[in-house]
Order: C-alpha cells, then sequence, then structure tokens
C-alpha cells in the first residue's frame, strides 16, 4: 500500500532480494527505508514476514501486529500472523488471525492456513469444508491433500486417508514427505512390507535426513531384518551423531546379531547423552555378564533422586540399580530397588 514510486521501488528492490535467497540483505533494505519512511505497511507486513522466515518470532510478532493495527484491511500480515502462531502452538489465535485473512482475501494460503488452525483446535468438519473449496479450484494443490488426508485419517477413514495419500505420490513424485506420509500411515496400519518401499523411496529423494534413516530402522527391526536395521541406524548416526533413538535401536540390533560388546557401547553412549535415559540403563543391566562400576551405580542412585524424572525412566533405573546390585551380591539393596520399581510399576 506505498502511494510513491520510491517506496515501490524500495518495496521491490528488498523483495527481489529474498527471491535471490539474500535473507539478510532483504532485512537491511527494509529497515533502511522503514528510516525514512516508518508507517510504510507493506515494508512493515514484508519485514515481518522477512523475520518469521528467519525464526525471529517475537520481534516478527510485534512488527506484525503494528503493520494490522496501521492497516486492518492488510490480508497478508494476518496471514503471517497465523503461520507465526501455529509455529508456537497456538492455535486458536493462529485461527483468529487466518479467518481475519480469509474475510479479505481468500488465498489458498489463508484458507490452508485457517483449515490447520481449525482442525489442531479440533474443528475437523470446518478444517475439511475448507480443504474441499480448495481442492475444488486446485484439485492437485498438495497441501490440502495431506492436510485432509490427516483429517480423514484422524477420524477413522482409513480408506479414504489411504487414497488421498496415494494421490499425492501420483500427483509428485519427487515430493519426498509424501512418501513418508504414506510409509507412516502403513506402519500405523502394521503393513510394514508395504512401508519399507516407501521409506526407501523417500531417502533415495532426501538421502540427508536422519530421520527416514531411522524409520526405515525401525520398520527393519520390526520385520526382523536386524542387519539392514542396523545399517540404517548407522546411515542415521552418520548424519545425526547422537541420535539417542537410533543409538538406542542400534543397540538393540547389535545385541541381536551378537555383537555383544557393540551393544555395550551403544547403550553406554546413550547414557552418557541423556543420562536419565532408564530404558539405556535397562538395557545394560540385562545383557549377560554385565557388570556396573561402582560409579554407574552411585550415578543411578543420584538419578533416582530427581524429581523431573519421567515414570518410566524411573522405573528402568530401579530395575537396573537392582539388577547391578543383585550382579555385587548387594542383595538387600537389590530387594529394595525391585519393590520400589513395582511399587512404580502399579501407580
Amino acid at each position: 500500500m506505498a502511494t510513491d514510486s520510491s517506496a515501490r521501488q524500495a518495496f521491490d528492490h528488498a523483495f527481489s532480494l529474498i527471491a535471490a535467497g539474500r535473507i539478510e540483505d532483504a532485512e537491511k533494505a527494509c529497515r533502511d527505508s522503514l528510516a525514512q519512511r516508518p508507517g510504510d505497511v507493506n515494508l512493515l507486513g514484508l519485514l515481518g514476514a522477512i523475520l518469521l522466515k528467519r525464526g525471529r518470532i517475537d520481534e516478527a510478532e510485534s512488527v506484525l501486529l503494528r503493520t494490522v493495527a496501521l492497516e486492518p484491511a492488510f490480508a497478508k500480515p494476518h496471514e503471517d500472523l497465523g503461520t507465526l502462531y501455529l509455529q508456537q502452538s497456538k492455535a486458536a489465535e493462529a485461527v483468529t488471525s487466518f479467518e481475519a485473512a480469509v474475510r479479505l482475501d481468500r488465498q489458498p494460503s489463508a484458507l490452508l492456513g485457517l483449515a490447520t488452525a481449525l482442525a489442531r483446535c479440533g474443528q475437523s468438519k470446518r478444517a475439511e469444508k475448507i480443504c474441499g473449496e480448495i481442492l475444488s479450484k486446485d484439485s492437485q494443490n498438495i497441501r490440502a491433500l495431506r492436510l485432509l488426508a490427516k483429517i480423514t485419517s484422524d477420524d477413522e477413514r482409513y480408506a479414504a486417508a489411504e487414497g488421498l495419500l496415494r494421490r499425492i505420490v501420483e500427483l509428485a513424485p519427487d515430493f519426498q514427505p509424501g512418501y513418508s506420509d504414506l510409509a507412516g500411515f502403513l506402519v500405523e496400519r502394521s503393513r510394514f512390507h508395504e512401508a519399507v518401499a516407501l521409506f526407501e523411496k523417500a531417502i533415495d529423494l532426501r538421502p540427508d535426513l536422519a530421520g527416514l534413516q531411522r524409520m526405515l530402522a525401525d520398520t527393519l527391526a520390526i520385520i526382523n531384518k536386524p542387519q539392514a536395521a542396523l545399517a540404517s541406524y548407522d546411515r542415521c548416526l552418520a548424519l545425526e551423531e547422537g541420535n539417542l533413538p537410533a543409538l538406542m535401536g542400534r543397540g538393540h540390533m547389535q545385541r541381536i546379531l551378537g555383537q555383544r560388546d557393540a551393544a555395550i557401547s551403544s547403550y553406554t553412549e546413550c547414557t552418557r547423552l541423556q543420562p536419565a535415559a532408564g530404558e539405556a540403563w535397562w538395557n545394560l543391566a540385562s545383557i549377560r555378564g554385565h557388570r556396573f562400576a561402582d560409579a554407574d551405580k552411585q550415578q543411578m542412585k543420584s538419578l533416582l533422586e530427581l524429581a523431573q524424572i519421567d515414570e518410566p525412566s524411573r522405573i528402568a533405573l530401579h530395575f537396573a540399580l537392582a539388577r547391578a546390585c543383585e550382579a555385587d551380591n548387594d542383595f538387600e539393596t537389590a530387594w529394595s530397588q525391585y519393590v520400589q520399581g513395582n511399587a512404580a510399576k502399579r501407580r
């Protein structure tokens, strides 16, 4: 809504910098121009969008709120505020902002944002209706199809959800999330062998994503392919050193394959990275012949004194410490830990 050519040029220049991937330079250009014309809502809105893109949420919210206060009829800042609130898991606030944007301009992106926020608020019928509106004008809108698939799956209309997910893969064969969405859906239906091929396709498209390697490894482990699962866990850890679920999974596969010392190393690394990971301590304790050092037993005792430890980890720690004390013939302490662990399980 700039009113003069210099303001328009300033906006276009900043926008061209964004298009070129020069986001930092775009922010500087916006700020320099706003120093000359602080009330320019186009530049303010663009600055808010840039700050949101850069993850500076508090600054972005402040700028966007100022923009809509200056020009309530400017739809895009309302939409960007909705996106910001979604990122903060403030779905109700997101609905309000997206509704304001949609009242002003029924752009597909704003409609989709509104549908997403409504779905997160439990208003799935309204969200589904909006997805239908988007798809009636653009039947190949992948984002709308993905959201509709999630809505129908959450509503236990599994055949419809699967059809939508397969439609996405057909429409966008190079879209990695389409394959991982469908694979995850099939895993939830216990159709693991089908899921493996889809995870592998997703990895072909995005071999740099550690999470995909871990999901494939988890699925391979379920269908009793420990060697292949171990290889996938290793690839995950090569991409993301210290991924705790992958380390734990690697330890399980090493143990199945008879690689006792390697399994101990993996589980021990888990306890180093996250000392309160009770499952890792229990896995170590359950390896035949493994003995804990005194320092390990003391660490488990100290962890059990922490109020903030989660209950499954607390239970696992009680049993791990019990097993460790039993191995050292400290039967009184072992019995006490077994009693406490079983009492925690019954709670």
